[in-house]
């Protein structure tokens, strides 16, 4: 009977050791996958590819660019919980499973922002998931493909703080 309980308690030791190793790994690699997401690739002839990273409480990348007629698929995966993504004014509306890529292909074909959000409760921080498809003209995705930035419809208000903040520290 001792040597059974013995047996027992080093079996349930050794899976405690085992399981926690194995979250270990399972997260060290996951978090090393997630290092090739964040981006928006741009394929050429109109074509694009965005990897996003939902996760508790926040979309990387938070803002996708892309010009207008730009068609795109959105890989995004969940290394938490369970997310959502609905895009404003489109049919997108996709769920996302911890540790499954989900992919949605969409067309843009008007200029303007459509915003996104979670739509699959996820704690406390949810309100917080959001972001924004910019949809802009050729010729301005064009100037900031080539770094310039700034558009014939850049206002003060299109600045962040900081901007501004050394603007006004250079006058």
């Amino acid at each position: 009977v001792l040597f059974q309980a013995a047996v027992i308690l080093c079996t349930f030791l050794c899976d405690q050791f085992l399981l926690v190793f194995v979250e270990v790994v399972i997260f060290e690699q996951t978090n090393h996958a997630h290092v090739a997401l964040n981006r928006v690739t741009d394929l050429g002839n109109g074509k694009f590819e965005a990897y996003v990273l939902a996760q508790v409480w926040s979309f990387s990348p938070r803002e996708i660019t892309l010009p207008v007629g730009a068609e795109i698929d959105i890989y995004i995966t969940s290394p938490d919980l369970q997310h959502g993504l609905k895009i404003t004014d489109t049919n997108v509306n996709i769920m996302v499973v911890p540790g499954q890529v989900s992919k949605v292909s969409y067309t843009f074909d008007e200029v303007g922002e459509f915003p996104y959000i979670c739509h699959e409760y996820c704690g406390s921080g949810h309100a917080a998931m959001f972001g924004t498809v910019n949809v802009v003209s050729e010729a301005d995705y064009a100037a900031l493909a080539d770094g310039g930035g700034d558009t014939d419809d850049t206002t003060d208000d299109d600045m962040t703080s900081d901007e501004t903040t050394a603007e006004e520290g250079d006058a």
